[in-house]
């Protein structure tokens, strides 16, 4: 169901059906064993809203889109989020909230029972990120996010961050090569990190961690199997999803109690 909404929506905003299809499954894949069905959600850098709209066919009560790129510097994107929580609405799912302020301005008093940060985290100061996990300044100002995002969860809330690993063969073939990453071009793979330094900043900031999923890319999807996700995670685009849980022992700083994202995964496989 959740799945075939989410195809019909995209199709009605002009999508070819075969990709609608694909962005449907694989949003199915990225999210699944999350649980939106009556919850409050919260999309931080929203980008298209196919995340949002995603979590508003899986059930979700309310779908807040924080893009602040669409305000002004690129009117495009505020479009499709409007464009596309008209078509959401129409379909009978919740309209999406959309606020373009930045995510420092965000009110501290607005809670989410999840929170989604996919292909975000780095960009809240890509300048940084190289710099982790060994800078100081680096350090604290993303203790600082996570701490910022924690706040904003209720209590049990969940945070999804989703990102690409540096430790990509293929994206060291490719800058031999001097060519881009044919899975990723407009990627620059070192202003990422790998999971184990968001996995620190994160508990540093006050959240427990409660898994790690290697995913498949979009365009490898449709291949499946473990061979496909076992080269994926390793070789090609080393895409992995982060869930953190604020929880009452982690409200107000570091966690000890929780589970090695590295050692007790969410799920072992794709």
């Amino acid at each position: 169901m959740t799945r075939q909404l989410v195809t019909d929506v995209l199709i009605d905003d002009g999508m070819d059906p075969a990709e609608a299809r694909g962005w449907a499954r694989w949003l199915t894949h990225v999210y699944r064993g999350v649980d939106f069905h009556g919850k409050t959600v919260l999309d931080v850098g929203a980008g298209n809203g196919v995340h949002a709209l995603h979590a508003a066919a899986a059930g979700a009560a309310m779908v807040v889109c924080l893009e602040p790129g669409a305000a002004g510097g690129n009117p495009a994107a505020l479009q499709t989020l409007q464009r596309r929580s008209r078509l959401a609405a129409a379909h009978g799912l919740p309209s999406f909230g959309i606020e373009t302020i930045p995510f420092d301005d965000f009110p501290s008093t607005r809670q989410f029972d999840v929170i989604l940060c996919f292909a975000v985290i780095n960009h809240f100061a890509e300048d940084l990120v190289p710099r982790l996990p060994t800078d100081s300044v680096a350090t604290a100002y993303y203790t600082g996010i996570f701490g910022k995002l924690s706040r904003h969860l209720t209590n049990r809330g969940l945070l999804v961050v989703s990102d690409v690993s540096p430790r990509n063969a293929l994206r060291l073939l490719a800058e031999f090569l001097g060519i881009p990453h044919p899975l990723a071009p407009t990627i620059n793979l070192r202003s990422h990190q790998p999971p184990e330094v968001w996995v620190d900043l994160a508990r540093a900031g006050g959240l427990a961690v409660r898994g790690l999923r290697w995913i498949i890319h979009r365009r490898l999807l449709p291949f499946g199997g473990r061979l496909v996700w076992l080269i994926g995670r390793g070789l090609l685009t080393s895409h992995f999803t982060l869930f953190f849980e604020r929880t009452p022992t982690t409200s107000g700083g570091p966690d000890r109690a929780d589970g090695d994202a590295r050692t007790n995964p969410l799920e072992r496989g794709h």
